[in-house]
């Protein structure tokens, strides 16, 4: 991976905006990330939403309309995968996007 970049947001009445991007440098590659909007309550992630996108060189994925409620932490977890030419799996990692909205 040559780039990633994750926002997430929240917009009046509670809208969550969120967005991760990802660019790499190999040619003949495909890039699939899957975003999961998740709350954190109980002592646990529970998953809310989730949005598959799969590209060339660079991919991006930006949320849909979800409301979240005041008070909790949200996180988007991005897990990235990068295929090359043949479908053969060469490069994988999640990461997190953590907020609080109060």
């Amino acid at each position: 991976l040559s780039a990633v970049n994750m926002d997430l947001d929240f917009k009046t009445g509670g809208k969550a905006v969120f967005a991760t991007s990802v660019a790499i440098n190999k040619m003949n590659c495909t890039i699939k990330i899957v975003t999961k909007l998740q709350s954190y309550r109980s002592s646990t992630w529970k998953t809310l939403y989730t949005k598959t996108k799969t590209s060339g060189y660079t991919a991006t994925t930006n949320s849909g309309s979800y409301y979240v409620t005041k008070g909790y932490k949200y996180r988007t977890r991005n897990t990235i995968t990068v295929y090359n030419s043949s479908g053969k799996v060469i490069e994988t990692d999640t990461l997190n996007c953590t907020r609080t909205y109060n």
